[in-house]
């Protein structure tokens, strides 16, 4: 077990590509036998959420016992917490508007994102504690822990900013393509806005704006995007 020290750098890590790359294997192993147990779109809901848990409890475990490093190493700074997420809250919303605006395919983009509407339009469903809890906290906060604090800061401390941003932007795009149904369209939308949370981990070094920003757009998209195919 090694002994790190929590730097003030955020790009100072120590953990390697073998590490990330163990963590998305312990990942796999453990989720392996809950992908024959859930069927239909509420039930992956709970599939989403329980491996938005797992994933951050393997992250953190890993990092912990591995290197005894902090949550601050991983990028979640409790500094400035307030300022930091109304930082990220106002940042997304300032985009989400932008894209609107300025995508003439803003529409198709927004109901490309594979969504159960009539799902969603169910009320008693809609108001499901989990189903907010997966979107607003649980995935931001898994996918920021992940591609910004442990990728992105792993990738600047061998790249410069232009590199890791793209890197990175194009591993999170990965990540969302079996949620996309016109492929097409979203990729630049999805790459664009992890572009954005780069540039908010790199700017306040810390995980906590691009969380706000993510979960922002999160809501915002399923809003849009339940008005769209009203």
């Amino acid at each position: 077990m090694k002994l790190i020290k929590s730097s003030n750098n955020p790009f100072n890590v120590p953990w390697s590509i073998k590490d990330i790359v163990l963590i998305f294997i312990l990942n796999e192993i453990i989720m392996f036998p809950f992908y024959f147990m859930f069927n239909n779109y509420q039930e992956q809901i709970y599939f989403d959420y329980l491996e938005s848990l797992i994933v951050i409890f393997i992250i953190i475990s890993y990092m912990k016992y591995s290197y005894r490093i902090d949550l601050n190493v991983l990028g979640l700074k409790k500094d400035n917490l307030l300022q930091n997420t109304s930082k990220g809250l106002l940042f997304g919303f300032i985009t989400f508007v932008l894209v609107a605006i300025l995508s003439s395919s803003f529409s198709k983009v927004i109901s490309s994102i594979k969504i159960n509407i009539n799902f969603i339009l169910d009320i008693r469903n809609f108001l499901i504690p989990i189903f907010w809890k997966k979107v607003c906290l649980l995935c931001p906060f898994k996918e920021e822990l992940l591609m910004r604090g442990l990728i992105y800061a792993f990738l600047r401390k061998k790249m410069n900013i232009l590199i890791s941003f793209i890197t990175c932007s194009l591993f999170f795009t990965a990540l969302h393509i079996s949620s996309l149904t016109n492929i097409n369209i979203s990729l630049t939308y999805i790459f664009f806005m992890s572009s954005i949370y780069c540039l908010l981990y790199e700017k306040y070094q810390s995980i906590v704006p691009s969380v706000s920003a993510h979960l922002f757009c999160n809501v915002l998209a399923i809003y849009a995007n339940v008005i769209i195919n009203l």
